[in-house]
């Protein structure tokens, strides 16, 4: 998104297709995806140089295409890091010092924190106050 507002915002020729880009977003579950807004298509290719003769933006493949409102709504909507977790769910851990093992969700507590128990171990390993949203589900 970044290197998208420089090029709209910099001296260059992207600066007339300012008018035909909109409001980006960047949803944190949809890892490598972004909603630009553009009037046309032709114009967002352009920024991002798929077309034209611009430097391609680094890591962009290509556009997916349109969506409607309805269809992106649900992904622009703020997540909390508990939802989809259930007690009982199995979930491997993504950071810390359990990185890659898998926890049993014992407690899901209000301020999003999980209390976990260490699946597969001889001895059951309690962890209190793990974030949630460093875990995925398995």
């Amino acid at each position: 998104m970044a290197d998208i507002t420089a090029r709209l915002t910099g001296a260059g020729s992207m600066k007339e297709k300012k008018d035909h880009i909109g409001k980006m977003a960047n949803p944190t579950h949809l890892k490598g995806y972004i909603f630009v807004e553009a009037t046309e298509e032709h114009y967002l290719e352009a920024v991002v140089g798929i077309t034209g003769n611009a430097l391609r933006i680094k890591n962009v493949s290509s556009i997916v295409g349109e969506a409607s409102k309805e269809e992106s709504d649900p992904h622009l909507q703020p997540r909390t890091g508990t939802e989809g977790l259930e007690v009982g769910m199995i979930v491997e851990i993504k950071k810390g010092a359990w990185k890659g093992e898998q926890a049993r969700i014992m407690n899901i507590n209000a301020d999003n924190t999980l209390t976990l128990e260490l699946w597969g171990s001889h001895v059951p390993i309690p962890i209190n106050n793990m974030i949630a949203t460093e875990v995925r589900k398995v």
